[in-house]
């Protein structure tokens, strides 16, 4: 599991300023958590054990077990973790497409913004981090109402035909 901070943000109406990432390195799933920056290492700890334990309890043993490396990232510098890089372009571009001109409502947005990136396709895994994570691909609210354009196109098709071969056995084209 990777974990890193993105700091700098403009403070939030909720006083957040920081963003919390954490990356599973096998389902590629990312969690963006919005953080006040003056938190103590202590508070943050117990705030980190307190969200892996209820969905990576097994990790904490894992990495207790065999170990942690320490790997300190500088900003667009590829050589510590690629992956790292790469999940905050997504995020920056995200946050700068849907956040407020006044930049103070971010963390209102970040859970759509892990909703939509966890929804992604990822080619190292040849699927999504839902999939490999939940095992589906949860959906968007908005997806029970919106059809599939070729089911569309399909049922008017067969409609189509239905009507045409009534209208020819009733002989309504002069055959």
């Amino acid at each position: 599991m990777y974990i890193y901070f993105i700091t700098g943000l403009p403070s939030t109406n909720s006083g957040n300023d920081t963003i919390l990432v954490k990356v599973d390195r096998h389902t590629k799933r990312a969690q963006f958590i919005p953080i006040v920056s003056k938190n103590t290492a202590q508070q943050l700890a117990a705030f980190f054990v307190k969200q892996s334990a209820k969905e990576h309890g097994l990790l904490l043993v894992c990495a207790t077990i065999f170990g942690t490396k320490l790997k300190m990232a500088s900003a667009h510098v590829q050589r510590t973790e690629g992956q790292v890089e790469r999940i905050n372009k997504i995020l920056a571009s995200y946050l700068r497409h849907y956040v407020s001109r006044f930049r103070n409502d971010w963390d209102n947005q970040i859970a759509l913004a892990e909703f939509a990136y966890s929804r992604q396709y990822q080619s190292t895994i040849q699927m999504s981090p839902f999939r490999v994570d939940l095992g589906f691909e949860p959906r968007f609210p908005i997806d029970s109402h919106l059809t599939d354009v070729s089911d569309l196109s399909n049922r008017f098709s067969s409609r189509s035909k239905t009507k045409f071969a009534r209208a020819a056995s009733k002989g309504a084209f002069g055959c």
